[in-house]
């Protein structure tokens, strides 16, 4: 309802009558028709300079909020960016850990799922085939 209560106040300031609101005021025997005319004029000037701040800052509130979605697109963007950079290094550090294992003569591993499974060396055990076999 809070939401909605601008709008309606000023569909309501729309709608304010000008005869009606002279009808209104002249009511009142003490006044006449044209001092209720300008009683009119003051309340008209009051509605108007009401409906104009209204619609500032209508205008300036709709572009606060363009301006904040399309900063959290730019940040979401970033933060896209960022995830896929990640993904790169990440599978880079694989497969640099992968090219510098057989730099370690005897430990060749294969990690799947957290579990190492050990591959010996083929040219040692070749050699070591050959050395018991002599």
């Amino acid at each position: 309802m809070i939401q909605r209560s601008p709008s309606i106040l000023k569909k309501r300031l729309q709608r304010m009558d000008r005869e009606s609101l002279i009808a209104l005021v002249s009511n009142n025997p003490k006044i006449d028709r044209e001092q209720a005319e300008r009683v009119v004029d003051k309340i008209e000037q009051g509605r108007d300079e009401v409906l104009r701040k209204m619609n500032k800052i209508e205008a300036e509130l709709k572009e606060k909020t363009e301006k904040a979605k399309r900063e959290s697109m730019r940040q979401i963007e970033a933060a896209r960016k960022a995830a896929a950079a990640a993904w790169w290094v990440f599978l880079a550090a694989i497969v640099s850990g992968g090219a510098s294992a057989p730099g370690n003569p005897g430990s060749y591993y294969l990690i799947i799922n957290e579990h190492a499974i050990h591959f010996p060396d083929p040219i040692r055990c070749r050699i070591n085939r050959q050395e018991k076999n002599e």
